[in-house]
């Protein structure tokens, strides 16, 4: 167990061919005000520039591998065993947050000490323009089976994966909803708070996963006796908007190239 008053942070950052934007994510770690920090970095074996940015900031990484994985839950799994931290926070290779957020978020579980997870809101960048995206009110949500929630805001104490497991490989897309549902059946505290934010670019993985997207929501929500039903309709229509979309804007960058 580290300092109570200094707990260890833990930040993880899987990464895949990240070139253009694994600097920043880096970055913001690096900036943070609260200097209790442990970053771990698992690489997926990039073939782009990843790993030559990744080894200029060596010293200031505390631990990073490059090798293959199966998929982004084997990733984390591979960075979980490699922590020591009594808080835990994944950051995407394409996010970032500000300096002062491990401090805010330190500061939050030492008033709430019954909360096993902290969390805030997810901001879309898009064209220079920042809107503020998600859903913070997790369990009116996955009462009803929709996954729609901020995961990528979401700091847990270490004890939640010793109780529940880490990220599950069964599910690639929708592995942090499985994971979340665990606590949510077992009405674990929580703290809400506004002063914390992740930045994100547009288009995630479960952004564009298709019909695979929504049958792991079935999945999920059927082992759990959750509504799928309404759910999947509204999935379907949802998520093959944004894959046609996605499949448009290639085959238009194909032509155009």
């Amino acid at each position: 167990m580290n300092d109570v008053n200094q707990p260890l942070v833990s930040v993880i950052t899987h990464v895949l061919n990240a070139e253009d934007t694994i600097e920043k994510t880096m970055l913001s770690i690096f900036s943070q005000t609260y200097k209790n920090i442990e970053y771990i970095i698992v690489d997926g074996d990039s073939t782009d520039n990843t790993v030559q940015i990744i080894k200029k900031y060596d010293k200031q990484i505390s631990a990073w591998i490059s090798e293959k994985d199966k998929n982004a839950p084997d990733a984390f799994q591979k960075a979980y065993r490699m922590t020591t931290g009594d808080i835990i926070f994944s950051l995407s290779a394409d996010d970032w947050i500000k300096n002062d957020v491990i401090q805010i978020i330190v500061d939050i579980f030492k008033k709430n000490k019954k909360s096993l997870f902290v969390y805030g809101d997810m901001v879309m960048v898009s064209n220079g323009k920042e809107k503020v995206s998600g859903y913070i009110d997790y369990k009116a949500n996955f009462k009803l089976g929709n996954p729609a929630f901020n995961y990528p805001s979401i700091f847990y104490k270490r004890e939640v994966y010793e109780t529940y497991g880490v990220h599950s490989s069964h599910y690639n897309l929708h592995n942090d909803y499985d994971l979340l549902i665990k606590l949510y059946m077992d009405d674990v505290e929580s703290s809400y708070t506004n002063k914390f934010k992740v930045y994100r670019l547009p288009g995630g993985i479960g952004e564009s996963g298709g019909l695979k997207s929504v049958l792991e929501i079935i999945s999920i929500n059927r082992k759990y006796k959750l509504p799928f039903v309404m759910l999947s309709i509204k999935s379907s229509i949802h998520v093959s908007i944004v894959y046609l979309l996605t499949l448009l804007k290639k085959i238009r960058s194909v032509f155009n190239g």
